[in-house]
């Protein structure tokens, strides 16, 4: 095992809820209610796990808008529920959260769900035992062209350095990428932040994880040698 082995921040892509929900014969809506308490539920163990001090989850895409309408319609109700019952639990337990991506008011959010979003991200704790981002409305091409555009109203130079200030902020870069449900791709997920990160591919669908496929997880990376690019 490396030395370099520190899992201080994990991303999960969270792929799977519609198919998972297709095989058992339920709708793909029962599948986002069950892929929402497997990311509670996965919080709640990420939580307990000391080492992590972040966890970022992909949630809903720049891309996703593009889904049938009732979809996208069901996974916005689950959303703004989550806000406005689930979330307070999350502070209570010590859980900082995050929202990630564009948050502007050109974007496709009516203005109570954007109201909500904006004020977690107002909403900051003083010694969290852990950061969850939850990248909704989030493209990684699409926050690099923002942080660009940052630098240049500023009046700074575009450089790697001034790139991963604007970009990284206050968070870790990312050590493992979990995505679930078989494919095997980023799909714009958090591409500055995962450069030298590990990847791991699961079989199975989101709504699966828990705490013991977690542990596998983590036995994964910890077995893995991380170089950095270097010998």
């Amino acid at each position: 095992m490396s030395k370099d082995n520190k899992l201080n921040h994990i991303g999960f892509i969270m792929d799977g809820n519609g198919r998972w929900a297709t095989s058992r014969g339920l709708t793909r809506t029962q599948g986002h209610k069950e892929g929402l308490k497997a990311l509670e539920n996965l919080i709640k163990v990420l939580a307990e796990d000391s080492s992590v001090k972040q966890a970022s989850f992909y949630c809903f895409s720049t891309e996703n808008w593009s889904r049938p309408a009732l979809e996208v319609k069901t996974i916005m109700g689950l959303l703004k529920d989550f806000l406005q019952n689930d979330i307070q639990k999350l502070w209570e337990n010590s859980i900082e959260v995050k929202i990630k991506g564009d948050l502007s008011e050109k974007s496709p959010f009516d203005n109570n769900l954007r109201s909500l979003l904006l004020a977690v991200n107002d909403k900051k704790l003083e010694e969290p035992k852990l950061i969850v981002n939850l990248c909704i409305n989030y493209g990684g091409r699409d926050e690099i062209i923002r942080a660009t555009k940052t630098l240049i109203a500023k009046g700074l130079e575009v450089t790697e350095e001034n790139l991963e200030s604007e970009i990284l902020q206050a968070d870790l870069p990312l050590d493992l990428v979990v995505r679930t449900s078989g494919e095997q791709r980023l799909s714009n997920f958090l591409l500055w932040q995962s450069a030298y990160a590990e990847f791991i591919f699961t079989d199975y669908h989101w709504p699966d994880i828990n705490a013991e496929k977690y542990a596998e997880l983590k036995d994964s990376f910890f077995n893995r040698d991380r170089r950095f690019g270097k010998v």
